[in-house]
């Protein structure tokens, strides 16, 4: 058996994982809390980290999608704001890939 004072979750070691694996202080202290003793509880969210990934991941793909040219023209509003974008003179009336 492992050692007392490393948490155990079906009989698996957190501490006994590759050294590819090493625990922050922050996901040591959070893998010793009354959490992993959850019977939902997976060693695995550790490894990924307690903050959740940022929520803008920047894709020209589906940025064009979503806001270009040809998705505006696509539908009624979205004419509109053509038609009001290149009323007020804008230099750009939609977004585009950017080009050196």
């Amino acid at each position: 058996m492992a050692d007392s004072a490393a948490p155990e979750h079906q009989g698996l070691s957190l501490w006994a994982l590759p050294e590819v694996f090493t625990l922050t202080p922050c996901q040591r202290l959070f893998a010793s809390s009354a959490f992993t003793k959850s019977p939902s509880f997976s060693p695995f969210i550790l490894f990924r980290g307690i903050m959740s990934k940022r929520t803008f991941q920047p894709s020209n793909t589906s940025r064009l999608r979503s806001h270009g040219f040809r998705k505006r023209n696509s539908t009624k509003g979205g004419k509109k704001i053509l038609q009001n974008r290149r009323r007020r003179g804008r230099t750009r009336i939609a977004v585009g890939a950017y080009q050196k």
